[in-house]
């Protein structure tokens, strides 16, 4: 993929996000005339996987700050959480989020509970 060839794609995803602006309100964390935070690694591992054909494994991925394309819709995506890799299967409903939101880092445990030695000091 050459340079001018990542410049396309580059400008045809910003076309597509703009779209995504009107679901998304004016307050999107990044600028929109600088378009959405895609990994360049990422995109071309599914472009790569979606010429393959059927050829669905998970593609792993650390890259948790990259949006969600709408050409990712379909793919399953391994993301990280800091421990271990997550897998997520992207659909419409996800795109223009970022992969860290479907990939939690944090295991809530639960609050303290109330047992039987302290309702009867009580």
């Amino acid at each position: 993929m050459g340079c001018a060839g990542f410049v396309l794609e580059r400008k045809r995803y910003q076309e597509r996000f703009l779209v995504l602006e009107k679901f998304l309100g004016k307050h999107m964390s990044r600028s929109s005339k600088k378009g959405p935070y895609i990994d360049a690694k990422l995109l071309e591992k599914v472009v790569k996987q979606k010429a393959a054909g059927n050829d669905r494994t998970p593609i792993k991925t650390w890259a948790r700050s990259s949006q969600i394309a709408p050409d990712f819709v379909g793919h399953k995506l391994a993301v990280h959480n800091g421990r271990k890799f997550i897998e997520v299967l992207i659909s419409e409903s996800m795109v223009g989020h970022h992969l860290g939101e479907f990939s939690l880092t944090r295991t809530f445990r639960s609050h303290g509970k109330v047992t039987k030695k302290v309702l009867e000091a009580t």
